[in-house]
This record gives C-alpha cells, structure tokens and sequence, in this order.
C-alpha cells in the first residue's frame, strides 16, 4: 500500500485499481521472484483482465453465440480475440524476465526448489523437460489472475465496511498498535498470527461478500437432498452468499459482527456454513495466503489512516458489480484521514539490492 501513501492528498479516492495493481505487484515478486519495478503494463494488463472477463458473462447470457464460429465472427468475439491477444504479451514478459533472472540463479536442487518461489519450481520442472513453455504461461496466467482478482475485491469489500463501522476500526487499530507501537516495519509471520481480530473482521466481510457469490458442480451420480432428487449430469449451483444469510445458521444475518468467529462461535456451526473459498477437494487452494495477504495488506493501510465513507453508510447500500467475480462498483471509494501518530519509514536496503541486482541480469 506505499503507493496509497505516496500520492494521497486529501480527497476521495478509489482503492480498487491501486489495491490490484498492488496485488500484480506482490504476485511478480511472492509468486514469481521478480521485482515488480522491473515489470511494464501492470495497470493495462488489469484493464484488459476485466474486459475479457465481461464479455465471457455477456456470451454466457446470449445463448447464440455459444457456437464458437459464430462468436469468433462477432464483434463481441473479435473483442475477446484482441484481448487475449494483448493479455499474453504481458505474460510472455513476466516469462522472459524469469528466463534471464534464472539463468543467473539455475540452482535446481530439491531443497531449493522448495525454499523459493511456486515460477522457480516451474522453470525447474521446465529445465527438466517435465512442463513445455505453454504449460507454464498458461499456469502463470490462471495464478495471477486467480491470486489478485479475488483477493482484490475481497479487500475492498473490508475497507467499505471498516469505514462504516468505526468501532470496529478502532478495534482493529488498537490491535495493530499494540503489536507495531510506532514502527512502520513489515510485519512477521508471528505479527501476522497475533491479528486476531482483524482476522475475525476479514472472515466476517467475506460472509457478506464472497468473491465468488456462487459456484458450479457437475453431480456425477443421483443423489438425495431434502426429498430433492438430483439427476447424474445435472449441474447445481451453489450459492454461498444465500448460505451465508441463513438466519438459522447466522442469528440476524445482516449485523456485521467480527465475534460471529470466535473459536467457540465457529464450533457451533456446520462446516459447510461458511464457505467463502468454496469446500472440499475443489476449494480455492490459496485461501490460506489470500487472508493472509488481507491481514498484511489492511494493517499497512490501518496503522496510518483511518477509513471513511464516501457513498455508503450501510452494507446494504453497496452497488454490486458482476463479471466472473462480484465486486464493489464504484471502485471502493473512500476517504483517507491520517493516523495522529508518528511512523518512522524504514528502508529495505535488501530490497533495493534484489533489484539492482535483477536489473543486471535482465539488461
């Protein structure tokens, strides 16, 4: 969240390109050991993420254009086509970044492979004839979107909300104060464990708003649900968002409450209650890094600025936005008011040298 930080004056402004943007940023650099200043065309490559995501939903609602040789003969397919052919650009730019970067530090090693980055294991599995070069762009395009979009969104729906709910706000500063006082240094992992309420906070906004409100799955047999037959080949959606408005399951639904998952609280209730990642064998399989990157993220923006609202004052006023994921439409737009408290900005001299050094070998 530097960025929010440098160029904030003042008025309201809208998170959600920046938080993204932050988002491509961390997965070039946790994901694919590359140093985001190196990287061109972040902001476009979101740009056009969202578009291609559009029109996926606007053809899913036209069943005409379900023939692909109608659809790559409409204006809506040659779209998609100038998309994706935009789209990959960028990743074949991330992909030739790696190559150089790792024809410096080949080091294949199992011990290695595992101490670094998920690209590093890829390229080893390249180096290794085990994955073609297809294989791994593709793999790398489905994790950057899937690792940003989501988690994206998700963040933006907790900064509307903590806008709105300034107690809960202050909670969560009181938290991060006592673990960071005064500092602006990068949290640990133990920092990360020891937000405990703030994690209560994020679990409690993901019931509102999945970033996935729904899924789909293919029932490969009959099966009885409630005196309910589902036929083998049939397609159920699950709503999750309904599942987690259940008044049965969650007493007064609408009230945002953090102790709602309290340990004791979450004991209570049916595993399947709350299912904001989906469940089972087919369940997001980075939820775990997802809220942890929330937590990280949200203590850099809350230990310096308090949140307040701009367009809405209850849950209930949000105006949804659909593509693949749902998100906040108006880009969660917000005020910014700064902390009465000193922060003392630290450098990173290891991070300035990673740079230089990967700008040596990529140049």
């Amino acid at each position: 969240m530097d960025d929010v930080r440098k160029t904030y004056r003042g008025s309201p402004i809208k998170l959600l390109p920046k938080i993204w943007q932050h988002s491509v940023n961390a997965f070039c650099e946790s994901f694919a050991d590359i140093s985001p200043e190196l990287v061109i065309g972040q902001e476009k490559y979101i740009m056009k993420v969202r578009r291609y995501e559009e029109i996926v939903v606007e053809r899913s609602l036209k069943p005409w254009l379900f023939p692909n040789f109608i659809f790559n003969h409409s204006k809506l397919g040659e779209s998609f086509q100038e998309l994706a052919h935009f789209m990959w650009p960028f990743i074949n730019q991330l992909m030739d970044l790696k190559r150089k970067i790792f024809s410096y530090e080949p080091d294949l090693s199992d011990d290695h492979l595992r101490s670094k980055p998920y690209l590093n294991h890829l390229f080893g599995l390249l180096a290794e004839r085990k994955l073609n070069e297809n294989d791994v762009s593709a793999e790398l395009q489905n994790m950057i979107v899937a690792g940003t979009e989501t988690s994206t969104y998700a963040l933006c729906f907790t900064i509307l909300i903590l806008a709105m709910y300034p107690e809960v706000q202050k909670n969560v500063q009181k938290e991060l104060d006592s673990l960071f006082g005064e500092s602006d240094r990068d949290p640990t992992l133990e920092d990360v464990n020891n937000m405990e309420y703030l994690e209560r906070v994020v679990k409690e906004s993901l019931r509102f708003f999945p970033p996935i409100p729904f899924v789909m799955r293919f029932i490969d047999e009959t099966i009885e649900i409630d005196s309910q037959v589902f036929p083998v080949r049939s397609n159920v959606i699950i709503p999750m968002m309904k599942i987690h408005m259940r008044p049965d399951v969650w007493p007064d639904p609408s009230r945002f409450d953090p102790d709602r998952f309290l340990p004791e609280e979450v004991e209570k209730r049916h595993r399947c209650a709350y299912m904001p990642f989906s469940h089972g064998s087919r369940n997001c399989p980075g939820w775990k890094i997802g809220i942890t990157g929330m937590k990280i993220n949200l203590s850099s923006l809350l230990r310096v600025y308090t949140v307040k609202p701009v367009l809405y004052n209850t849950i209930k006023e949000i105006d949804l936005d659909y593509a693949i994921l749902m998100m906040p439409k108006d880009e969660c737009q917000v005020l910014l008011e700064k902390r009465n408290k000193l922060v003392v900005n630290s450098s990173d001299s290891n991070r300035v040298q990673k740079v230089k050094t990967q700008e040596a070998y990529v140049n």
